[in-house]
Formats: structure tokens, C-alpha cells, sequence
């Protein structure tokens, strides 16, 4: 899957509310997020961008959690969801 394709999924994800536009908020028992960020979390999930799975080569997958959901990313595909998120929403 190309590039533009995993940004029209995103975009779409977003209008739907499937994938969120905002890092989870902060664990307010510590103060901290770390907790809602998993480095190398996603490992034998379907990334929530592309749908491939995530296989325990791909040592750059991150995950992030949120209170109602955990969505999963490759690394490329958690670049492309971080540069979506800043990109204004069409009206």
C-alpha cells in the first residue's frame, strides 16, 4: 500500500472516528502518558492505518491507548498518522 493510499484511509478513519486525531490524553493517576504509549505494542495486531499485520520484525511499531480503544502502527504508518493529525480538516 502506497503512501497517499495509508493518508485516504487515515483521512477517512478520522471522519469516522474509527482512528482518533489526538494522542491519548494523560494517565492522570501519575501525570505521565508513558503508560498510554507502547513502543514495539503493536507486534501481531493489524496496524490500524494500512491493516497489515504487525509482524515482530517491525521493531518501530508503537501503540497507543486510549480509554476506549488501542490503535496500532508499523512506524512508517504512525509517521503518516502524526503528519495527518496536523493536516487541517477539509469542511
Amino acid at each position: 500500500m502506497t503512501g497517499a493510499e495509508i493518508r485516504g484511509r487515515l483521512r477517512q478513519a478520522f471522519r469516522t472516528r474509527i482512528i482518533p486525531r489526538d494522542l491519548p490524553m494523560m494517565n492522570a493517576g501519575t501525570g505521565s502518558s508513558s503508560a498510554d504509549m507502547i513502543v514495539g505494542g503493536g507486534s501481531g495486531h493489524p496496524c490500524s492505518a494500512c491493516g497489515d499485520r504487525i509482524g515482530p520484525q517491525d521493531q518501530a511499531s508503537v501503540a497507543f491507548r486510549y480509554p476506549d480503544r488501542t490503535v496500532r502502527f508499523h512506524g512508517h504508518c504512525e509517521e503518516l498518522w502524526r503528519d495527518e493529525r496536523e493536516t487541517p480538516t477539509p469542511r
